[in-house]
């Protein structure tokens, strides 16, 4: 229920927003087929787990190899999309469509989100759906006030951002020490990813609260996107 719920209120989330800030077919197509790429994730890595037996045999061995190379796939895949999809995202929307920086920022923060859900494994969905939901109503609440001047509010809505960055790296079960980094445990599926892929991805799972609030800061700062 915590990985399942958290996914299908993503996608109900993200269509109010797309429909909101009016980011077209493309985007949630892009979007919920991500979302959908993490349920099959998800799904692989509850339901189709191997049974470890008392005393580990060839068979067993070969069980979970296949476990871990299909979420390895599985995973692999989803990052590439990620990194593609914001680099068509800002190919079609920006150098064809002309749409601003602050638009195109929300759109990969809504991808790299998908990312972020997949490095910090279990709590990834619940934690960035709220996130993001987090950041969405307190845009609505506080660029329809009505008894500010534009601007008045400014202080506000930046104390907030960053309070929200620092309030979602603790909750990701972040401290400052390097216990806390996720050595070892980002590669999708528990297969060694390579060296230099596994620490871009603790880095990644490190700073990823980070990334999203600053691509969603348009969200917060400027009414219309």
């Amino acid at each position: 229920m915590t990985i399942v719920v958290p996914l299908f209120a993503m996608v109900l989330l993200e269509n109010k927003i797309n429909r909101h800030y009016d980011f077209g077919m493309f985007n949630r197509m892009m979007t919920h087929g991500l979302t959908a790429a993490l349920g099959w994730f998800y799904y692989v890595q509850q339901f189709k787990l191997p049974h470890k037996p008392f005393k580990q045999t060839p068979k067993s061995l070969a069980a979970e190899k296949e476990y871990g190379d299909e979420l390895a796939m599985i995973g692999t895949c989803i990052y590439v999309c990620v990194i593609l999809c914001c680099i068509v995202s800002f190919v079609f929307f920006r150098m064809i469509k002309k749409k601003s920086w602050e638009n195109i920022s929300v759109r990969n923060g809504l991808l790299i989100a998908k990312a972020a859900m997949l490095v910090s494994n279990q709590v990834g969905p619940l934690l960035y759906l709220c996130l993001v939901m987090q950041f969405y109503n307190f845009s609505l609440v506080i660029n329809h006030r009505r008894d500010s001047r534009p601007g008045a509010s400014f202080p506000i809505q930046i104390f907030f951002s960053f309070f929200t960055m620092q309030q979602y790296f603790f909750r990701s079960n972040h401290r400052e020490r390097f216990s806390s980094l996720q050595v070892g445990k980002v590669c999708p599926g528990g297969v060694f990813c390579g060296e230099l892929t596994q620490w871009a991805l603790v880095l990644f799972e490190l700073f990823a609260p980070f990334f999203v609030c600053l691509s969603l800061l348009p969200l917060v700062v400027k009414a219309r996107i």
